[in-house]
């Protein structure tokens, strides 16, 4: 039985909004910059505003036995809310504010004594022996302290590897290689990538993004096959935390997203892969979190036009995203969309996901293009809503600001499944090619709001329907919803059919 705290390698960032002591031990804490309020908009041809943003703390670790956490927040404030909640059962507050927490094993959760914000983000990883030989010509190694790589193209049979303390500023690229890893405890920081500008822009008002810059994703892998991502935690992300595409066997597990603050910046993707999934882990971004999709436009442009076609997965299908901690600051927490460029996408599941803040959508299938999706299903769900839930605005320039506009009934729609030709997203060229969703099932959900749940669904047209939906054993604040609830707080058009709560 052990347990221990990793060190802590400093950067620019300083924060230092709480104390946290591990078995009466003071416990160094990490630092990320995260998005502070929903407010975005389309690339306007510069990065967004620093000012939307802010610094917070989280503690990494190991642990397989039980340790407590003595955590002092710089200015005491009650109540305080532990996320997810059923941690809140071995958590104390005192009258000075000193919260301490019982935690035994792996755990990932937030203790948020300000509401949604200043929150300190807690990661207790298992305790693990990777066994890598860090002397192998085939391990890149990267220990304590900082190292500032770049870009990193991976080869076939190479393993990365970040250990505790290590903070690695790099690109990692792995395109058309085989049996590759990425393990470890320390940190791959992608903040020192930028966006590089091909013209000067600043626009206002716009509605699609502005094609001045291109943007790299933090790790992508194409057209890999064999690929394992384990223990690693990824912070400040340009863009997309870990995009795959065409990726056959692709699993990523135990990994915590964090500062996602920059535009687009998504979580984890899924595109036209086969055999894949994300589990055990941690995700907090500043659009949608987990995406299982087809190709995208610009990604079929930039990075597939010059393969082989052959040798390019066009479906997407059995992938499992299991156990992970989800909070969206954007946009949507689990999601089947929005680019479905791809034949099919199938036997997709979520299932054991707690998501401890949403946004806009909390269940999200989103058809844009041809993909024929079906087999969808989302099992055993936690979702808990904010008391109050900040509306998502839009920027429309730079001297716009964020005003929080009073709505106490405001609250995300849980799940909105919807068929539509994009304008700026599809590569089909008309509502004819559209594809349809079908066979979808929602089973054990539970919400906790003081918000009533919302659902809506909208197919696009008789061949492009969204049918065959099935709702069972949903909970509002433990309470199973009537079937007349349901209803009342469903919007569903004519091409919407045998949607059903059993």
């Amino acid at each position: 039985m052990s347990y221990k705290v990793y060190p802590v390698t400093k950067t620019e960032l300083e924060c230092s909004d709480y104390e946290v002591y591990v078995n009466g031990e003071k416990a160094e804490l990490n630092v990320a910059r995260v998005s502070a309020y929903p407010f975005n908009r389309r690339w306007p041809g510069h990065q967004r505003q620093i000012e939307q943003t802010e610094l917070v703390n989280f503690l990494s670790m190991e642990s397989d036995e039980e340790v407590e956490l003595k955590i002092i927040p710089k200015v005491p404030a009650f109540p305080v809310r532990i996320r997810p909640r059923e941690l809140e059962a071995d958590a104390s507050f005192d009258a000075n504010g000193v919260i301490t927490v019982k935690v035994t094993g792996a755990a990932q959760f937030t203790v948020e004594p300000y509401g949604r914000r200043h929150a300190l983000h807690v990661f207790i990883d298992p305790v693990s022996d990777y066994g890598v030989d860090k002397a192998a010509p085939n391990v890149l190694y990267y220990g304590p302290g900082e190292h500032d790589v770049g870009d990193l193209h991976l080869k076939s049979g190479q393993t990365l590897f970040i250990d505790e303390g290590a903070v690695v500023y790099a690109t990692v690229y792995a395109t058309h290689v085989n049996d590759i890893k990425i393990l470890g405890r320390g940190i791959l920081d992608h903040s020192r990538c930028k966006e590089k500008i091909l013209f000067e822009a600043n626009v206002e008002n716009n509605n699609a993004a502005v094609s001045n810059a291109t943007r790299e994703y933090a790790v992508n892998f194409l057209c890999c096959k064999g690929v394992k991502v384990d223990g690693i935690t990824i912070r400040d992300a340009l863009i997309y935390n870990i995009n795959s595409m065409s990726c056959e066997d692709i699993f990523i597990n135990d990994i915590k997203v964090i500062g996602c603050w920059r535009f687009n910046s998504d979580g984890i993707h899924f595109a036209n892969c086969v055999r894949g999934g994300l589990s055990n882990s941690f995700i907090r971004t500043y659009d949608d979190s987990i995406c299982v999709r087809g190709f995208a436009n610009f990604e079929y442009d930039r990075y597939l036009c010059n393969e082989k076609q052959e040798d390019l997965l066009f479906t997407c299908r059995d992938i499992l995203i299991s156990n992970c901690v989800v909070w969206n600051d954007w946009g949507k927490n689990l999601q089947v969309g929005t680019e479905t460029y791809s034949n099919e996408i199938t036997n997709v599941r979520f299932e054991n996901n707690k998501l401890i803040h949403t946004c806009d959508i909390v269940l999200a299938i989103t058809l844009v293009d041809n993909a024929k999706i079906h087999g969808i299903t989302f099992a055993n769900t936690l979702v808990e809503y904010d008391d109050y839930i900040l509306k998502s605005r839009i920027q429309t320039s730079d001297s716009d600001i964020y005003e929080d506009r009073y709505d106490a009934d405001h609250a995300s729609v849980l799940s909105h499944f919807s068929v539509s030709k994009h304008f700026e997203y599809s590569m089909i060229k008309t509502e004819e090619e559209l594809g349809y969703i079908h066979d979808v099932l929602v089973e054990d959900l539970r919400l906790y709001s003081v918000q009533k749940p919302a659902f809506v669904f909208h197919g696009n047209n008789p061949n492009s329907s969204c049918e065959d939906i099935t709702f069972t054993r949903i909970y509002w604040n433990g309470e199973p919803i009537s079937s007349e609830f349901f209803n009342r707080q469903t919007k569903a058009n004519e091409f919407t059919k045998n949607l059903n709560l059993i």
